[in-house]
């Protein structure tokens, strides 16, 4: 009766070992969705170092062969296990992801609902009829609009997650870390607003290449849809720097 719980005592000591062999982790990078598994069983869940080898031409050989030399060169950073997440975890920060991405491709169209002629937009027309400084002037409003929504956002949706975090590590949380880190992907976000609302012509070509990549027709009396495009670029930006929060530390 003693002989197969003694045999499969003997086969997770086997399992764990090679599972926790960098080798054999580093075999796992060359297919997907192997590097995933890699990251989180033998870098402890560290999702956010060199976001690049998600793109697809990483996840076969030979491009594949970059993240297994990279994990098998010790290029990556081993996460304490404390920072290691659960199943749960990972489909909370995947539907948190999802969620912020929505909503940040909503920002650059509710900015310019905002500063609308019937909106702020009028106090404006009201108070500086100059043509040029008008212009100016609704472009600056647009974009601290903007940037202000992003950043309040942010802050609520990485106080959750850094309050999750040290709670989980049983330590405090930094109030000073926390709105310093929000405002890294407030930063990325802010680029592309700051580009699309002062450069004509930027905002031009990424609303033509955009929606000549996915055939769309903007009928008349749409234009809020030129915002989408917008949002799309400044969404994608805020979720690739957003992810370098993880290396956020709580207080001591």
């Amino acid at each position: 009766m003693g002989f197969l719980p003694k045999l499969q005592e003997t086969v997770d000591k086997i399992t764990n070992k090679i599972l926790d062999n960098r080798f054999v982790n580093s075999a796992f990078c060359l297919f997907l969705p192997g590097q995933l598994f890699a990251r989180h069983n033998y870098l402890n869940s560290n999702y956010s170092q060199y976001l690049y080898l998600y793109l697809p031409f990483f996840w076969f050989p030979p491009l594949s062969l970059i993240p297994f030399m990279m994990m098998l060169n010790g290029k990556f950073r081993v996460m304490p296990r404390s920072n290691k997440i659960t199943l749960t975890d990972i489909f909370a920060w995947i539907l948190i992801t999802i969620f912020s991405f929505v909503v940040m491709v909503t920002v650059p169209m509710l900015a310019d609902s905002l500063m609308s002629e019937n909106k702020l937009g009028r106090l404006i027309d009201m108070y500086i009829p100059s043509y040029m400084a008008n212009t100016v002037a609704s472009a600056v409003c647009k974009t601290l609009i903007g940037i202000l929504l992003v950043y309040i956002f942010t802050l609520i949706i990485e106080s959750i997650k850094y309050h999750k975090k040290c709670r989980k590590q049983q330590q405090k949380t930094s109030t000073a870390k926390l709105f310093k880190a929000s405002l890294i992907p407030t930063a990325a976000a802010a680029v592309v607003l700051c580009a699309t609302n002062f450069l004509k012509p930027v905002k031009d070509i990424i609303i033509s290449m955009v929606l000549s990549l996915v055939g769309i027709q903007v009928p008349e009396g749409a234009q809020y849809i030129y915002n989408i495009p917008i949002g799309i670029l400044m969404a994608l930006l805020w979720t690739i720097f957003a992810q370098y929060n993880v290396f956020l530390s709580c207080a001591r």
